[in-house]
């Protein structure tokens, strides 16, 4: 029984590894979303004042 409760535990630990894993993973590519966009909003206005 003990051994039971000790291997849910590993899965329960492992499952919040993979939860905060993911989070991060979705913060990295919103961060790299935004710098792009941010690039684009500039380079959209650069070429607007060119017109």
């Amino acid at each position: 029984m003990h051994h039971m409760f000790t291997m849910q535990k590993k899965c329960a630990c492992f499952k919040y590894t993979e939860a905060f894993g993911l989070l991060d993973l979705a913060w990295n590519n919103l961060y790299v979303f935004v710098q792009v966009f941010l690039y684009n909003i500039e380079h959209n206005l650069n070429f607007a004042e060119v017109l």
